[in-house]
């Protein structure tokens, strides 16, 4: 019996960021602000993207 995984490491993606990426966060930080939570930014992102 261990810990649960935080996340699905099989889809994440190593490296720097793209500036487009880089864009999209700095974006939705601006208009969202972080809500306290670094690791959920990047599906909150990926979710707002998709409405």
């Amino acid at each position: 019996m261990g810990r649960a995984p935080c996340c699905d490491k099989a889809n994440v993606k190593k490296g720097p960021w793209s500036p487009e990426e880089d864009a999209k966060l700095k974006d939705y930080i601006e208009n969202n602000g972080t809500g306290g939570n670094w690791i959920a930014l990047p599906q909150k992102i990926v979710e707002k993207d998709k409405k």
